[in-house]
């Protein structure tokens, strides 16, 4: 598609509408109107350039994107280049119902049921999800550079949000994890990005990049933004927790935007600035945590069937929903895959750079969060069954994307005395995450007494190592037992002999 004048349109044939004549300098919003009332109360307040039922289109005005969002409206600002057009959307557009055995559009296999992926996921804490909400919420303190703080929004450019950055900052730095910010300008706005990479083992150039945005709404106090999108921050950092101390072929980077209830500002200066990067997959996360009607369906977007851009978005569907299939959460989610080319959230800045992406986010077609953008938003509302099981399903997706690591650590076991005993552990070596049972085995006159090092948890002859995630070294000492025993003639005496 190329940016064309009238007359160029009309030497070609092709169909057009002029929708504004004062174009020199303007720029635009697109909206979708996400509350029920939104488009009507737009269409007495503003100028509509566009209204095609489900979305609006407006000239970007001061001020006029906070107020639509307030309106409950989900906002995008038009980048100046041309797009590729698909048709709206419509309500239920079931377009794609996954298989049990999803087809891939790349040459990648359906993920296979994998040990160590599923102790992984299982480290994710249904507790810890919703503490990380109600602490990004303002319904309990965060942590912030050693200090207790209590926020109150996340709205751009407040105070608080520049505090709840520094939290997930700190919660994301580890000793194999690096972090930083990334400042950008966008007009009259500008915010930061978080930036955490976790370095691949043997493809380190090809990306894996996990996203959620972390800024909310409403711009009044309070305004907590509990599922939007505190639940996909708490989904990110869960896993990052625990993918930290395990080996991936390709990097992990993790990503936390600002501005996207501005526009989707910050993941577009992100995506603008990793052209020529080898991202693989983006796997944006925005509401994960709303399921009112007990029907644990979830939508995954992605371009339309024919854009180019659609195989690549696709094949990353199609993980997620095997790995649904491999990991027991049949019948505990139902993913829905969309090609519909939503573009309203930080995912489509990264459709607009070329690279593969989609949008993990509830069923917003026929349980969308009806406290969307507004003080209501708050913990009470979350389904904690569903957000865990989602944000484990996640996890366990970008898990395959980026190939964790065939890895395999070894147990180093010693016997003390050396003549006291054995130790064996099975399997040895491990494979990274996996576990592994240490059995020590007394000589004649020895008995077990003790672990030392990696086993002193255990009180027995056998010891359980869970998740090995490196070396580990297991020593059992025995007690002698000639030592304590009468000499030779009180073993006469004893016997009678």
């Amino acid at each position: 598609m190329t940016i064309a004048s009238p007359g160029e349109l009309e030497g070609l044939g092709q169909p057009y509408q002029v929708l504004d004549t004062v174009t020199a300098g303007a720029t635009y919003v697109i909206a979708l109107e996400r509350r029920q009332g939104a488009r009507a109360a737009a269409a007495s307040r503003f100028q509509l350039l566009m209204d095609d039922g489900h979305q609006i289109l407006l000239r970007d005005v001061a001020g006029i994107r906070k107020l639509l969002a307030e309106m409950g409206f989900a906002i995008v600002l038009l980048p100046s280049m041309p797009l590729v057009l698909a048709p709206p959307r419509l309500p239920d557009s079931r377009l794609l119902e996954p298989s049990a055995a999803p087809r891939m559009a790349s040459s990648t296999a359906p993920p296979a049921y994998d040990p160590r992926v599923a102790a992984l996921i299982a480290q994710i804490s249904q507790d810890v999800l919703y503490e990380d909400i109600r602490k990004l919420s303002g319904k309990a303190p965060m942590t912030v550079g050693g200090t207790p703080y209590t926020i109150t929004t996340r709205y751009s450019g407040s105070a608080d949000l520049e505090k709840a950055n520094q939290y997930v900052y700190e919660q994301l730095q580890s000793p194999n994890v690096s972090v930083a910010y990334q400042d950008w300008q966008a007009g009259s706005e500008s915010g930061k990005n978080i930036i955490a990479a976790l370095p691949g083992k043997v493809k380190p150039e090809e990306i894996v990049l996990v996203t959620a945005h972390l800024d909310d709404m409403p711009n009044t106090l309070p305004a907590p933004g509990a599922d939007d999108n505190a639940s996909g921050v708490s989904a990110l950092l869960a896993f990052a927790r625990v993918a930290s101390d395990r080996s991936f072929d390709r990097t992990l980077r993790f990503a936390v935007f600002g501005g996207e209830e501005a526009g989707i500002l910050g993941s577009d200066a992100y995506a603008r600035s990793v052209v020529g990067q080898k991202i693989i997959a983006v796997y944006n996360m925005d509401m994960i945590a709303w399921d009112s009607d007990n029907d644990p369906s979830l939508a995954l977007h992605i371009r339309p069937v024919g854009n180019p851009g659609y195989d690549g978005d696709k094949a990353i569907a199609d993980v997620f929903s095997g790995v649904v299939s491999s990991y027991g959460f049949s019948g505990l989610l139902r993913p829905i895959v969309l090609a519909d080319g939503l573009i309203y959230s930080d995912h489509s800045s990264f459709w607009t750079q070329g690279f593969a992406a989609l949008l993990a986010i509830e069923d917003d077609n026929n349980d969308f969060n009806r406290y969307y953008h507004t003080a209501n938003d708050t913990p009470e509302i979350v389904n904690k069954t569903y957000l865990t099981n989602y944000a484990r399903a996640c996890a366990a997706t970008v898990a395959h994307l980026a190939l964790i690591s065939n890895s395999s650590y070894t147990i180093n076991t010693s016997a003390v005395p050396a003549t006291g005993g054995s130790v064996t552990c099975t399997p040895n070596p491990v494979p990274q995450g996996s576990s592994s049972t240490c059995t020590a085995k007394a000589s004649n006159l020895y008995r077990f007494g003790s672990w030392s090092r990696d086993c002193t948890h255990a009180t027995t002859a056998t010891c359980t190592l869970a998740t090995v995630l490196a070396d580990k070294t297991v020593i059992a000492n025995f007690v002698d037992l000639s030592s304590a025993l009468p000499g030779r003639g009180g073993w006469r005496a004893i016997l009678g002999r």
